[in-house]
């Protein structure tokens, strides 16, 4: 029993000595500023990126190790002393008021440096002191919400607290200020003080004419020459905190950049283009992800993943070159990325829908309801919903978490040959073989919509980003606009001698691109089209490229159309 107690005596005191050791390490972690994380829940390169990212923009230790460290009292002092002296200048001459701008950056610098000293009671007596003595109508508004930001602590609070730190606070002084300031820093400024102005601030004399100057102060000008960094954190003649005109120099400098931006904005969207080639036997269809880095397509019933990096890019990675999903036992007429569940999903002439988990690169779930085959399929961007058009006349809705259908469109006469969301994934459209198309409530599965005056079949239609617009295109190698509210045709143009299969509308509702069944690419101005009247039919396309014969994928992405094609050779062996 002796020994018993002995050995519980020693697990303790091996227990407090391994918690005090622990006290001591995480003491030391938070007063050199490193995040005191658990590795298992941040992984290795985010880690390293996040403290590459803090090295590059902090200036830890400005205040924290100096030899006032255990006493913030001084540093209380001593803004009330900075204060204190700032009234009296004022009250002596009204042209120091520039000198006010320095008040919010320095009192938000000096709280942020207490608080990382850990003493968290003093900081929050520091701000409730000297929060009167602030004037928020002399700060800009980076400073205005770090201010609010630690009075309501604000979950935007480390996001401003990393922007306003990312790089010194730019004020602009009169070489007035700016003497009388030099002065009171060499004859009662603080230690704490120096410290602040030294990193993290800017001070920059004003360039006024030498006549405008008083006599005494004409010997004492200084010009601050502009830093090479301070000149490019600049935009649009405003300083990166809002004081002050830039130099000629910075102006020119900026506007030849602003220039080149919209230079660069006013040509065409470059065609990002993947080509599937020495395939053994043809693609059926495919699709992009390039905000994940991988496609998918599909031949002989199976579903391939391949990686849209290089071998060299490859190397040294866990990324498999190319992942095989089977399942099916009829031809894939179409693929989707559900992107919230990290899922993809296959539609088949066997009348089922795959889902396959993109982590486990394993089948899922069986979807099953359809009386005869899938031929499209569409992903929503919230929810985990999809829907799918079959040649059984109807389209239906289905979730990642249930097998059972959840809702059925009806109302076409013919195989449902394109659908898809609408932008706020509450509605959903569907091109038919009838050549009509369709418009849906999700929620309850009525029709809102019908859209007449196609001259053959729906191959594609495409939402415009805003919601307003549909675009439809197919058979009958015609693109037709149309308004949403009024479910009227805006415009109709030829777009070429074949069928198109694929559309794509930007990000900024600026551009349309059309793919035909030829592998030929155009885009066409979208605004000209909105704008435009049925008379409009002979627009012609910004870019008229020839790609390979099959298109089997059309998006756009960032600031960018992306294609994927597939050339099948006949003469391509299984071994090879």
């Amino acid at each position: 029993m002796d020994e018993l107690k002995r050995e519980n005596s020693t697990n303790k005191a091996r227990r407090s000595r391994s918690d005090h050791v622990k006290q001591v390490v995480l003491s030391y972690l938070h007063k050199r500023n490193y995040p005191v994380l658990s590795p298992n829940l941040v992984p290795v390169q985010d880690f390293v990126l996040s403290s590459f990212i803090e090295n590059e923009i902090s200036r830890p230790n400005s205040i924290l190790y100096s030899c006032f460290n255990n006493d913030p009292v001084i540093i209380d002092h001593t803004f009330s002393k900075f204060i204190t002296w700032l009234k009296e200048s004022l009250k002596a001459k009204s042209n120091y008021e520039d000198l006010e701008l320095l008040v919010g950056p320095l009192f938000c610098h000096i709280y942020l440096e207490i608080l990382r000293g850990g003493h968290t009671e003093r900081a929050t007596n520091f701000f409730k002191l000297h929060l009167p003595s602030v004037d928020r109508s002399k700060c800009d508004n980076l400073v205005k919400e770090l201010i609010n930001a630690f009075a309501n602590d604000s979950i935007e609070l480390p996001s401003l607290k990393d922007n306003f730190r990312s790089n010194k606070y730019v004020v602009q002084l009169s070489t007035g200020s700016v003497n009388i300031l030099k002065k009171f820093l060499a004859e009662a400024g603080h230690v704490v003080l120096l410290q602040v102005f030294q990193n993290w601030f800017t001070i920059e004399e004003k360039q006024v004419e030498i006549d405008q100057l008083e006599s005494e102060e004409v010997e004492n000008i200084n010009v601050v020459e502009d830093s090479f960094e301070n000149m490019f954190a600049r935009e649009n003649e405003i300083l990166c905190n809002g004081h002050g005109p830039l130099r000629k120099e910075a102006n020119l400098s900026i506007q030849k950049l602003v220039d080149a931006i919209e230079a660069v904005k006013r040509e065409p969207p470059s065609i990002y283009s993947v080509n599937i080639a020495n395939v053994k036997d043809e693609v059926t269809c495919g699709t992009l992800n390039r905000k994940t880095g991988v496609c998918a397509y599909s031949y002989n019933n199976a579903v391939v993943l391949r990686s849209l990096k290089t071998l060299q890019e490859l190397n040294n990675t866990n990324d498999y070159g190319e992942v095989v999903l089977l399942g099916h036992s009829g031809r894939v007429y179409d693929i989707a990325f559900i992107n919230n569940y990290k899922c993809l999903i296959s539609a088949s002439q066997d009348k089922t829908i795959r889902l396959y988990d993109l982590e486990s690169y394993s089948p899922k779930t069986v979807y099953k309801g359809h009386e005869y085959p899938i031929y499209c399929l569409a992903a929503s961007n919230v929810g985990g919903y999809f829907v799918s058009g079959s040649y059984d006349h109807s389209a239906r809705l289905w979730s990642v978490c249930h097998k059972e259908t959840l809702r059925i469109f009806a109302g076409l006469t013919q195989e449902v040959t394109s659908i898809d969301f609408h932008p706020n994934c509450t509605y959903i459209a569907a091109g038919s073989a009838d050549k009509t198309i369709r418009m849906w409530s999700i929620k309850d599965a009525e029709p809102l919509r019908l859209f007449l005056g196609s001259k053959g079949a729906i191959y594609s239609l495409a939402f415009s980003p805003k919601g307003q617009y549909l675009a439809t295109a197919g058979e009958d190698k015609r693109l037709r606009i149309w308004d949403l509210i009024s479910a009227k045709q805006l415009v109709e143009i030829k777009t070429g001698t074949q069928p198109v299969i694929k559309l794509a509308i930007s990000s900024d509702e600026t551009t349309i691109a059309t793919g035909s069944i030829d592998g030929t690419l155009k885009t066409w101005d979208f605004t000209a089209l909105t704008k435009s009247t049925e008379e409009t039919n002979t627009i012609d396309p910004i870019i008229n490229i020839a790609l390979t014969p099959k298109l089997l994928s059309l998006d756009y992405c960032f600031d960018t159309y992306g294609c994927l094609t597939s050339q099948y050779s006949a003469s391509v062996t299984a071994g090879l």
